[in-house]
């Protein structure tokens, strides 16, 4: 078992107390009382004072309730009175058909962020206008939560409806998750944390919705990383952004050829439109192209099968 059940420790979230600094100070008489800041002397400075900060990203993911990825920008703009506006959204793409639950900024490349929500997850690379690099097929359950490994850069967890927790391994499958945990509660998970408490203490933390905490123990499978792992995961969204671009540009010129042969339809009805044979000895090149470009990837990784394996 990926979650050992041996340490498992569940705690009623509605009696636990964090902290000692969480406990009010009790006076003489034996009444409760509070010590408060005093805020009045808080002053807000003039706006027209404020300076942006250039050196800080100002760019972030959100999701909606409607299962939307919004990239936008925080940093006000002048329009033409020059007054300060919101900018609009730089991309909107409805990737997940239902509430967005999770934003998560992967700890080992700040530009990758795990995203889920509805019935499926994806993973997108800041900077990558065209859409997600990795789309997940949609499954039956709801994925409610999901999070990043703290210790190796291709695993991260998936929690769905029906109380199940899957590991995926990008290096080792993106089809489906590298183990599958089911029913490890018969309710709806909410929330997964992992916390490191040492080299080889790693944990995972995951709620559910009655208000009950469960602590499990990741095995060493799990949280020590395979030999020169990020830089493969490093090549792995190269080349998943480079085929996503050669994607978008092939979409662009099917669009376009469509657009024509559309128009010629119109003005001259009943004419054979036929592709041009330029265009076609081009993709097929390319496409081969494409294929050896990946095989060439995936061997510098050790993703390529070997002869025993095929």
């Amino acid at each position: 078992m990926v979650l050992r059940g041996g340490v498992d420790r569940v705690h009623n979230l509605s009696r636990v107390l964090i902290g000692s600094d969480c406990q009010p100070e009790k006076d003489t008489e034996n009444k409760w009382t509070e010590s408060l800041p005093d805020y009045s002397q808080l002053r807000m400075p003039l706006t027209e004072k404020l300076k942006a900060m250039e050196d800080v990203n100002t760019k972030f993911f959100v999701g909606t309730e409607s299962g939307e990825i919004v990239y936008t920008d925080w940093k006000l703009e002048n329009d033409e009175s020059g007054r300060p506006h919101s900018a609009k959204p730089l991309l909107c793409f409805n990737t997940h058909q239902w509430l967005v639950n999770t934003t998560h900024q992967s700890p080992f490349f700040k530009d990758i962020i795990l995203t889920t929500g509805g019935w499926n997850f994806a993973i997108w690379k800041e900077g990558v206008m065209g859409g997600p690099l990795f789309e997940s097929q949609y499954f039956e359950q709801e994925c409610t939560v999901g999070c990043w490994s703290l210790s190796r850069p291709a695993v991260f967890f998936i929690a769905k409806q029906d109380g199940s927790v899957g590991v995926w391994d990008l290096l080792k499958n993106t089809n489906e998750p590298l183990q599958l945990h089911a029913h490890i509660s018969n309710t709806k998970i909410t929330c997964m944390k992992p916390w490191a408490i040492s080299a080889k203490q790693h944990f995972l933390a995951v709620a559910y919705d009655v208000g009950v905490l469960h602590v499990f123990e990741i095995p060493k499978t799990l949280y020590v990383p395979s030999r020169h792992e990020s830089l493969s995961m490093k090549k792995y969204f190269e080349l998943e952004t480079e085929s996503l671009k050669d994607y978008l540009r092939r979409e662009e010129v099917w669009t376009k050829q469509k657009k024509e042969v559309e128009e010629l339809k119109k003005t001259e009805p009943g004419t054979p439109v036929t592709c041009p044979k330029d265009d076609l000895h081009l993709d097929i090149k390319e496409y081969h192209d494409d294929v050896n470009l990946e095989e060439n990837v995936l061997k510098s990784i050790g993703m390529w099968p070997t002869a025993e394996e095929i």
